[in-house]
């Protein structure tokens, strides 16, 4: 009697993950640098008397979290989106391999981007990667554009001001 007591209350208390219950969890805007990947298969976990859980095909990344805000409104007072995925530290986040776009490539070194969910387990929804040399090389010309307008910008001073003092010389 007394094991059948425990397993009801055992039933009737949420499954936490970080000691709180998934549903109190906020939905988060997490990017980050891909570190490493590995797979796994699609598989179902049950146990006698529980509906069993069907995981999907997914890839489990460990993500350096370069950003992170919250998306929508988080009225609690625990666990806001940078204490779930810290800034500057290394976070595993799975993502399933149907909601990867297939214009994207999963790459060790690429920039990932999206909503991490949090049910049994971070993941992420709505994804979008970039090469990270390609998005290093636009902020590289974009630096230079800069440069190039600037110099441009203070060359035409210099000649504006060697004409117009040459021109107060001849006067």
């Amino acid at each position: 009697m007394f094991k059948k007591i425990i397993i009801v209350i055992m039933l009737l208390i949420p499954v936490s993950v970080n000691g709180l219950s998934p549903m109190y969890l906020p939905d988060c805007f997490v990017r980050g640098e891909i570190l490493s990947i590995s797979f796994q298969e699609a598989e179902e976990q049950s146990q006698p008397n529980l509906p069993a859980l069907s995981y999907p095909k997914r890839f489990i990344l460990d993500v350096f979290v370069n950003e992170v805000d919250l998306i929508g409104e988080w009225e609690h007072d625990f666990d806001s989106c940078d204490e779930l995925y810290p800034v500057n530290e290394v976070t595993e986040i799975y993502v399933a391999v149907e909601d990867v776009p297939d214009e994207d490539i999963i790459g060790e070194g690429n920039i990932i981007e999206g909503t991490v969910l949090n049910f049994f387990g971070p993941y992420f929804e709505n994804i979008s990667i970039h090469q990270k040399e390609a998005e290093e090389t636009q902020k590289d010309s974009s630096t230079r554009v800069a440069l190039v307008a600037v110099g441009s910008i203070l060359a035409m001073f210099i000649i504006v001001f060697f004409l117009t003092r040459k021109g107060k010389e001849n006067a």
